[in-house]
């Protein structure tokens, strides 16, 4: 195994470890599809402006290796073959364990390594 290859490994391992960093999170497509994976989350009130001043702002991401997402036969690509979450959502506890949903706002994929980020805003239903 390649250096490339052991560091994809080893991301696969570090965000999908429920003993360690891990959580579980559902991830909906468009056409309702659901999987259930381990990935990292993070939700905190800190941003900062285009003026560079920060502010109390909400923060949500969550990380996952795209090879736990494929493995549960969950679309990550579009017709293209680019990673596309347009009209997602992801469904994750917070520390007081409540779960909430959230669309997926923008997508940060990592193809050297396979990891695939994602920045989320709240998810209101009408």
């Amino acid at each position: 195994m390649g250096l490339v290859e052991q560091a994809r490994e080893d991301w696969r391992e570090i965000t999908s470890n429920n003993n360690e960093f891990g959580v579980t999170m559902t991830f909906v497509a468009p056409n309702l599809f659901e999987a259930e994976v381990k990935g990292l989350h993070t939700k905190h009130h800190l941003q900062v402006g285009t003026n560079g001043v920060a502010f109390n702002g909400k923060n949500a991401h969550v990380s996952v290796s795209e090879k736990v997402l494929l493995d549960k036969n969950y679309p990550t690509r579009n017709a293209d073959g680019n990673v596309d979450f347009r009209r997602h959502k992801v469904k994750v506890k917070d520390s007081t364990g409540i779960e909430k949903t959230y669309e997926i706002r923008e997508w940060f994929p990592d193809e050297t390594v396979g990891v695939l980020i994602f920045i989320l805003n709240d998810f209101k239903t009408v």
